[in-house]
């Protein structure tokens, strides 16, 4: 028999700090390409991907087995806001309150939010849950920086932040992932990642059927 095809979600970071870069392509760009990726993969194991965004936009696709469907929210991605606050949390929060089976969950997510983690590692008492963080070189300096002015992918606007808001250290949110039961992954934009991401994925058999 088969195994059975967890229908799945992509949650899409869609703030402002996913749009910034250091080098040729920002977060957000190479997250939407990953959030192609892992549609068409769903797709080709007949497993349902819907989209869903975490920003202030109000983007939510119900998962369905259309390619139709999963091109229009990636052409609909490719136009964001440069000044669009996250809310990972509260959106984590609502789809757990509204899934009332199990689902495979993604999160495409800079993880800058804080109160993010936790709300995850609820989703995933009972989802599968994936986190993808999305880490731009820059941000590795910038903790307790005190202000730094940095420029917006694209648009070439300067912006300003405070080093102490970037919550980025990867090991950290890692760990506290890990120990929800959520497999953490890490794209670094200055970096390949292609490779590494397909055998993060076979090697946790996340795309094969259900893990638990």
């Amino acid at each position: 028999e088969a195994p059975k095809r967890l229908p799945a979600w992509i949650l899409f970071a869609t703030s402002a700090s996913m749009t910034y870069a250091s080098v040729e392509r920002s977060k957000y760009q190479i997250a939407a390409q990953i959030a192609g990726g892992l549609a068409f993969a769903c797709l080709d194991r007949v497993s349902p991907v819907g989209l869903l965004g975490t920003g202030q936009r109000e983007i939510r696709v119900a998962p369905s087995l259309s390619k139709d469907d999963v091109m229009q929210w990636l052409v609909r991605l490719r136009a964001y806001r440069f000044g669009e606050s996250t809310s990972l949390a509260r959106r984590v929060t609502e789809l757990n309150a509204r899934l009332a089976n199990r689902h495979l969950v993604f999160v495409l997510s800079d993880m800058h939010e804080e109160g993010a983690t936790a709300a995850l590692k609820l989703l995933a008492q009972v989802h599968d849950v994936v986190a993808i963080q999305m880490l731009d070189p820059a941000e590795l300096d910038l903790r307790g920086a005190g202000f730094v002015r940095a420029v917006e992918a694209e648009s070439g606007r300067d912006f300003v932040t405070h080093g102490r808001r970037v919550q980025t250290r990867p090991d950290e949110v890692r760990d506290e992932l890990r120990r929800g039961g959520i497999d953490h992954f890490v794209v670094r934009t200055d970096e390949p990642f292609a490779q590494r991401l397909r055998m993060f994925l076979k090697d946790r058999g996340v795309l094969s059927g259900g893990r638990r």
